[in-house]
């Protein structure tokens, strides 16, 4: 029998799922200033140890995050920032990046948090054309690339968070020498501090819940980055819909910078329930991730879905001592059983697994505290309404069958919700007044659990008889036992094929194990000759083994870069198809 949380039970009204009235006693209080209780929580423990840095050993305590914070603020209003105006921060995931960041939100500026890694010298000023910074926090290695946005617009002060030189930009084909004023994060510090400034600080008042506090790009790893706009809401969710589960006196590890949501939201989460953060600013490598839970005594720890699977496949966890980890908490696609079940036997000191289902656009949509029993995302989260519009995929049109287990898209609603930024998103694109569009495919039970198959665009109709979505051809291929992950994109082709669909199945080996691309082929065969829907289709997947899979910096497979690819290669598919 199906188990349902009792803390927050669900219930089902008007076709909308949701958990029973949960009242948030911070968003009663009118006056109440959110900046003002991240200031009044380092007050409160100015010794407590709040980050150090795996690679140096650097630590930082709340005095001194509230010291440097408050003092990059008082700098910015020197420097005629106002409220609305946007602070770009672009850097890696290290112990500063914090700093201007608090510093926009106490003075009411729009923070605007960007990964370095997902950066380049030629997109840089794409995002920068988006935003329209009045300041920029950065790493020293674009100031080029900020310099020559600088040429077309108004930007009132750039600090890098290192020593910046004399430097050569090139503009029109025309050489010229740009003198770059010696401001760093380090310097602004030094010569702004002063202890009864600090001590007399106060945030600026805001009302309104409605405002933006934070712009933030998508990760953009199956289509194009989009802008969003966090509004002040945001901040005051439960805190089980930042970071579940993360206590008082917890070490706190993940791999995401400020530049994503998670990021940001349990960064906020950790400083408010006082957990020690170890900031480390390499790409997610398993034996790394093992060996500074082990040094470093991690309790708590997040990662993508796919760095969750790495780590069971990997040898690392055997080699580390992990005793001290009681939660992990992981979050993107499902997680097969077999990993879940290779996860406990590794690390049977873990009390708490966690699986969450979230966007950039939403925060967490919901989570199961218990996963690995079936592939659901568990129970809708607190303060979040979720629909089921149900699709008939054959007549191609929305169906009027609303009922537990009905496939359809799914569509979410929360007081947090991020909002579209009108640059960027077309209206009814994706948002409506009160309920965002996810894109994805999925249903739930008649317990209340919530199942996500995939994404809508990326089922395959056969012959206008039968719908197979790639997540049951992953699935299927993941459970063999040499398979280490895959990526299963359909192809599609402007001609009608009667006798076969096509997908390609990008696989990677669990390393000493050996399987062929016909072996996984005969794999899919027998599978669809074995279920009544599928044998009459001939599912054609065209295996191809890769190394490794291009990843963002969060660990997300990097899908986009795996579409342009297939897209070529249906290009090829057509040609001989035609001759």
């Amino acid at each position: 029998m199906e188990t349902v949380r009792e803390d927050v039970p669900f219930e089902i009204t008007h076709k909308i799922l949701k958990e029973k009235e949960f009242c948030n006693p911070l968003i009663q209080e009118e006056n109440l200033n959110f900046s003002n209780v991240i200031l009044e929580t380092f007050q409160s423990n100015p010794n407590f140890i709040g980050q150090v840095d795996a690679e140096t050993g650097e630590q930082n305590t709340f005095q001194q995050m509230r010291e440097k914070s408050v003092t990059c603020a008082i700098w910015m209003q020197r420097m005629s920032i106002r409220p609305n105006d946007v602070i770009t921060i672009c850097t890696h995931n290290q112990l500063d990046a914090y700093v201007p960041f608090l510093a926009a939100l106490y003075i009411g500026a729009i923070a605007n948090p960007l990964d370095e890694h997902l950066i380049t010298l030629e997109n840089l000023i794409y995002f920068l054309k988006q935003t329209n910074p009045k300041m920029i926090f950065i790493d020293e290695k674009f100031i080029k690339a900020v310099l020559k946005f600088k040429y077309y617009r108004e930007i009132t002060n750039i600090a890098t968070f290192r020593d910046s030189h004399r430097t050569k930009i090139v503009l029109f084909g025309e050489t010229k020498t740009v003198i770059v004023k010696r401001m760093t994060l380090k310097s602004i510090l030094k010569s702004n501090y002063n202890p009864e400034w600090i001590n007399n600080f106060s945030c600026t008042k805001f009302l309104n819940m409605k405002e933006t506090i934070i712009k933030l790009f998508t990760p953009g790893t199956t289509a194009s980055p989009k802008l969003i706009e966090i509004p002040r809401s945001a901040l005051f969710a439960p805190l089980d819909q930042l970071a579940p589960y993360m206590c008082e006196n917890d070490v706190g590890l993940w791999f995401e910078s400020l530049g994503f949501i998670n990021g940001i939201f349990m960064t906020i989460r950790a400083i408010i329930s006082h957990v020690k953060v170890i900031k480390i600013r390499s790409k997610f490598n398993t034996e790394i991730a093992c060996k500074l839970i082990q040094q470093f005594k991690v309790t708590w720890a997040f990662f993508e879905t796919t760095l969750f699977t790495q780590l069971v496949n990997s040898d690392a966890l055997e080699k580390c001592d992990i005793s001290s980890l009681r939660t992990i908490v992981y979050s993107g696609s499902h997680v097969v059983p077999k990993l879940f079940f290779g996860f406990k036997n590794l690390a049977n000191t873990v009390q708490n697994i966690i699986q969450t289902y979230s966007m950039t656009e939403t925060g967490i949509i919901a989570y199961e505290q218990y996963p690995g029993k079936d592939e659901s995302c568990g129970y809708v989260s607190r303060n979040v309404k979720l629909k089921i519009n149900p699709i008939n995929f054959l007549r191609n049109k929305m169906s009027n069958i609303f009922a537990p287990n009905i496939i359809g898209e799914i569509y979410c609603s929360s007081p947090y919700m991020m909002r579209k930024n009108h640059k960027t998103v077309t209206y009814n694109e994706e948002f409506n007044i009160h309920w965002f569009k996810t894109g994805d495919l999925g249903y739930y039970n008649e317990h209340g659990k919530i199942y996500v198959i995939g994404r809508i665009n990326q089922q395959f109709i056969y012959n206008e008889q039968c719908v197979v979505f790639p997540k049951i051809i992953q699935s299927l291929l993941e459970n063999h036992s040499a398979v280490f992950e895959t990526v299963v994109i359909p192809i599609y082709l402007p001609f009608d094929l009667k006798d076969y669909r096509y997908s390609m199945a990008f696989v990677t080996k669990i390393p000493g194990k050996e399987v062929t691309q016909e072996e996984l082929k005969q794999l899919v065969e027998t599978f669809c000759k074995s279920r009544d829907k599928f044998k009459y289709i001939k599912l054609y997947v065209d295996v191809k083994f890769v190394r490794e899979f291009p990843r963002t910096p969060n660990g997300k497979i990097y899908q986009k870069l795996l579409h342009n690819w297939v897209q070529q290669y249906s290009i090829k598919i057509q040609r001989k198809n035609k001759y």
